[in-house]
């Protein structure tokens, strides 16, 4: 049994490769016959499956440039800011080139999102290509809120709670709190367990009016999520 199972994956996998030569092949052959620029993209959608919120999703889209002149790539733009894409500025004839789209999964926990790419090139027939990733996004844990806003009037108390509930699915502990350098002396954390629940109060120390952001990072002992971040703004006014 283990024998023709592996069989079948050497024999999967030379599919593969033989049909993607063979496309490659194709594609260089009829590009003798194109005089303009002609982008062929073999498959616009990439599902990613399930993922757990932090994540970075990473994915290269081929694209084939199927004719005898240069395939330029004008511009690329993402639907979010959560979405951020890379891209050559031109294909040369029968090659193929790589748009690299990543997605950002913070703030989608508990979501499937489908998130596109529109990719303008100067092929006259296909001017516009829209390239989409997809899938589920898994929480990992709810923190309530991820931004906490610290508003006030210097020299009065100014503190602000969050709650931290992990999932059922991924049980965590949080092993230390860290304040970075841009918050650092300008508010004081403190962290609390109650009943399986975290709860991270923020205090501002800050004696005058001020501004400032910066994060909070709790430290897990979970090694699929080993840090969790909280955002912290500051907005002190004058007495």
């Amino acid at each position: 049994m283990v024998k023709k199972s592996l069989i079948k994956k050497i024999g999967g996998t030379w599919m593969v490769l033989v049909l993607f030569v063979m496309v490659t092949v194709a594609f260089a052959a009829d590009s003798t016959q194109i005089e303009f620029p002609k982008g062929v993209v073999v498959d616009k959608d990439f599902d990613f499956g399930e993922i757990i919120e932090g994540e970075v999703v990473t994915h290269a889209f081929v694209i084939f440039n199927q004719s005898t002149k240069p395939l330029r790539i004008l511009k690329v733009k993402t639907t979010c800011g959560c979405t951020t894409a890379e891209k050559p500025d031109r294909i040369e004839p029968g090659q193929k080139g790589h748009v690299t789209v990543k997605f950002h999964t913070r703030g989608y926990g508990g979501r499937n999102v489908i998130k596109n790419t529109h990719v303008t090139t100067d092929d006259p027939d296909q001017k516009l290509i829209v390239l989409t990733i997809k899938g589920r996004v898994t929480r990992f844990a709810r923190i309530l809120p991820d931004r906490l806003l610290l508003r006030g009037v210097a020299g009065k108390e100014i503190k602000g709670l969050v709650r931290i509930v992990p999932e059922p699915n991924y049980p965590f502990q949080i092993e230390k709190v860290v304040i970075d350098t841009h918050i650092s002396g300008k508010i004081a954390a403190n962290l609390k367990a109650d009943k399986g629940i975290y709860l991270l109060e923020v205090s501002n120390l800050v004696r005058d009016s001020a501004r400032y952001y910066g994060k909070v990072i709790l430290k897990t002992d979970s090694p699929l999520r080993p840090e969790l971040t909280v955002y912290v703004i500051g907005r002190i006014e004058k007495q």
